[in-house]
């Protein structure tokens, strides 16, 4: 009978913890996050035309060091398996960004 009281108190007490305490410590270390806000809502339109011979000037000082531009000419400076090694990454054709990317981003 002493087994029994004991088991019932453990049951009992487990049941608590499950019922009472987890869902609380659940929504304490997993709060619920707003979804990210990709469409630059909160952004004010910019008042200005883009440049292309200003942003080739840039992508080619800036850009081309690590990514390629296959449609402009320039291939990716380093192969794929060596820019692994130097980057930890493998930077991507930049080729389709103005197509992948809101205008607002890429201003």
């Amino acid at each position: 009978m002493k087994e029994l009281k004991i088991l019932a108190i453990v049951v009992f007490f487990t049941a608590l913890v499950y019922i009472g305490v987890e869902p609380f410590a659940h929504s304490q270390m997993h709060p619920h996050v707003a979804p990210a806000d990709f469409a630059f809502k909160d952004l004010e339109s910019l008042h200005v035309k883009g440049d292309k011979e200003r942003g080739m000037e840039l992508v080619q000082t800036h850009c081309i060091a690590c990514h390629g531009l296959k449609t402009q000419g320039f291939p990716e400076p380093l192969p794929p398996t060596e820019a692994a090694i130097a980057y930890g990454v493998v930077p991507p054709d930049l080729s389709t960004a103005g197509a992948l990317y809101d205008a607002n981003y890429l201003a």
